[in-house]
């Protein structure tokens, strides 16, 4: 990751980088700016660390080996043995969760709305290095279902099997540090599905991974007058998604409105490909979505779409690579795609035209 004056000096060592403007008419000015580093690459000045929840409550430990759920928690020693259930305890927390497998009520399941709180996978509880946390569900469980009332930063955690949906309430936001969504068995790997009224939602993944969605990789449906979401994938990979209805789903990542919603979106470095449906990145219901060094190739049907703008959206590709039989989609005569530095040739009604991206 690139951070403050470092990442704004290693991207003018590339002639013609620096900060990389917001294509006039996208609907979102990050807090954040993104820099080219080299042809076909990006980074930002996003801090991490600086994505946690500043959170005044003690912090709780959870190990599902030694850990019991009538011990306190907030002594590394006593943990709790439970994921969910440190969760559900309420209040502003950092909740270290010890590298293992939480297979089913052990892991992230009867989740009531909780407050801000940090979940990180540690590899032990005195470094607090990375490790990994798998929460695995079982064939039509709801493993994954995040139910959050504020703000929940998770880290190092591999969602398995079940539902991987994020139902937000009320002011909700969530950020993803290397999570990975494996395997959904009826649905969408990872989701925001709100319905909240004047409400702006931000979701952020940082190098995550969607695999084996039965429906779609990532999503993001805005139902409520004046709702909206601000998404961002950075290094994210999605594949393999829409496999339980071959050319029915839109493809490994798809973000749609519906109603009154609005969708705004920006793609970093991404790699979406082999979608069982048709389309490997699908922004429909008028989204917008702002696409820099994303990778879209194969998918299993014949269609073979890498861009598709589903309806009267925007997308845009700054240096992207499109190496479906299609590179750009429209089906709506109100949808437009807007290239620059990216070759490929486009289909449908919608507007299909260049842009200035430096």
């Amino acid at each position: 990751m690139i951070t403050g004056l470092e990442g704004l000096h290693d991207s003018l060592n590339y002639p013609g980088g620096g900060v990389i403007p917001v294509p006039a008419g996208f609907a979102w000015a990050p807090s954040w700016s993104i820099f080219q580093v080299r042809p076909g690459e990006f980074k930002t000045n996003i801090n991490e660390v600086g994505l946690r929840n500043v959170t005044g409550d003690p912090t709780l430990y959870v190990d599902v080996v030694t850990g019991n759920n009538a011990n306190p928690g907030t002594d590394p020693l006593l943990p709790r043995k439970q994921v969910w259930h440190a969760i559900n305890s309420g209040g502003n927390r950092t909740i270290y969760v010890k590298a293992g497998v939480y297979a089913g009520a052990d892991g992230w399941s009867n989740l009531t709305p909780v407050a801000a709180t940090n979940v990180i996978g540690v590899k032990d509880f005195t470094s607090l290095a990375p490790g990994r946390v798998f929460c695995t569900g079982t064939v039509g469980a709801i493993n994954g279902k995040l139910s959050v009332n504020t703000t929940l930063y998770i880290e190092n955690l591999t969602f398995t099997n079940g539902l991987g949906r994020a139902f937000l309430i009320q002011n909700g936001n969530v950020n993803f540090i290397d999570c990975d969504f494996v395997t959904s068995d009826t649905l969408e790997n990872v989701v925001l599905n709100s319905n909240v009224a004047g409400v702006t939602h931000t979701v952020t993944f940082i190098r995550c991974r969607s695999i084996n969605a039965a429906g779609d990789g990532f999503g993001a449906t805005m139902l409520a007058a004046g709702e909206a979401v601000r998404w961002t994938e950075i290094d994210c990979i999605s594949y393999r998604s829409g496999r339980a209805g071959a050319g029915t789903h839109q493809g490994s990542s798809i973000h749609k409105t519906a109603g009154n919603g609005a969708v705004s979106v920006i793609r970093l470095n991404g790699h979406y490909y082999d979608s069982y449906g048709p389309q490997n990145i699908a922004d429909v219901g008028g989204a917008q979505s702002w696409n820099l060094g994303v990778h879209a190739y194969r998918t299993d049907t014949g269609s073979n779409t890498s861009f598709y703008c589903g309806d009267a959206g925007t997308l845009w590709c700054h240096s992207c690579v499109a190496s479906g039989s299609i590179a750009f989609q429209t089906d709506n005569a109100g949808g437009t795609i807007k290239v620059y530095d990216t070759p490929g040739s486009h289909t449908g009604p919608g507007t299909f035209t260049t842009y200035v991206g430096i």
